[in-house]
């Protein structure tokens, strides 16, 4: 028997895919459930494709493009077929235009994407794999484990794409260390306020309560954009004083950027960063400039003990404000 390369995981989950998507396209165009017309040549080239006998459904799917350029699902397995054989030069021009066809978009994209991986055009894959999450692909697990992928993983683009596929429900958990009620120490061991930290909308939103042992309050709604999939913070307290942040984890901890802009006053660059420690302490640290980052200030230096924990902190020679 002649040896056929066998399709990647990938191939195999995009198979899955397409007929999902092929299905929902045939009930809305056919209310009745019945299947459009098909000749006996599109039989013949999906007999082949259910069969995997991936030379005879590219030759097939081949004569069907050439017939009828328009056909999206003969351009989607002819780049099917073409990649699980081996011949990706071939796949790419047909994954490309079966791209250009909504109901098959995403996959074909994400598909393309592997076999310029696997042709070594890294930027050109990193860019169809965005296209491909722009327009819908979102199976973070097939992404994960496809070995067409294995030679972008050493970029830093491949770790921005799995933060983009991964759901935001399970992204904001990165934050979880500073959900809680807790009493807020300087560190001298001075008490100087309280804050609640609540996940409300799914777990999709996290808001802060802070009050001050003055009676001062603020609130600030912290989420994760959709958009690029980093942090923001809107901070406003009952002055009126308003702080916009951008924020990522990194190293466990969370590191806010962003303007502070108060009632009166002169605006101020902010930079911040809340880390947590083995006792499940949490460290909150904010600084302020006013010559463009050219000198920072102490603003905020802070230790969270939770509330059913609550013990004086150790004396630190630190500076705070409130």
């Amino acid at each position: 028997m002649k040896h056929e390369t066998r399709p990647s995981t990938l191939r195999r989950s995009a198979f899955a895919c397409f007929v999902a998507i092929s299905m929902a396209a045939t009930a809305v165009a056919q209310p009745s459930g019945q299947a459009p017309p098909r000749t006996p040549e599109a039989k013949a080239a999906d007999e082949a494709f259910r069969k995997q006998d991936w030379a005879a459904a590219a030759s097939a799917y081949e004569a069907i493009t050439k017939a009828n350029p328009d056909d999206g699902i003969a351009w989607y397995r002819l780049g099917f077929a073409r990649h699980a054989l081996g011949e990706y030069d071939k796949a790419i021009p047909a994954h490309k235009k079966a791209a250009e066809f909504p109901q098959v978009r995403p996959t074909a994209l994400y598909n393309l994407a592997c076999a310029l991986s696997l042709t070594g055009d890294k930027n050109a894959a990193f860019a169809s794999l965005d296209d491909s999450i722009d327009a819908g692909f979102g199976d973070l697990k097939q992404f994960e484990s496809d070995s067409d992928l294995k030679s972008l993983h050493d970029d830093a683009r491949f770790a921005v794409a799995r933060r983009r596929l991964t759901p935001i429900a399970d992204l904001v958990r990165e934050f979880d260390f500073w959900v809680g009620t807790w009493d807020v120490f300087d560190g001298n061991g001075n008490q100087v306020g309280t804050n609640r930290i609540e996940k409300v909308e799914n777990g999709c939103l996290i808001i802060e309560h802070w009050s001050n042992m003055r009676g001062n309050t603020g609130q600030s709604y912290n989420f994760i954009d959709p958009t690029d999939r980093k942090w923001r913070q809107v901070w406003v307290d009952g002055a009126g004083n308003v702080v916009r942040y951008e924020g990522v984890v990194k190293d466990g901890a969370m590191h806010f950027t962003g303007n502070y802009t108060p009632q009166r006053g002169r605006p101020a660059i902010a930079r911040g960063s809340l880390t947590p420690d083995a006792d499940g302490k949490v460290r909150h640290v904010i600084e302020h400039s006013d010559d463009n980052g050219k000198t920072w200030k102490p603003y905020f230096n802070g230790i969270y003990i939770r509330q059913d924990k609550t013990a004086k902190p150790e004396t630190a020679n630190t500076e705070s404000s409130n």
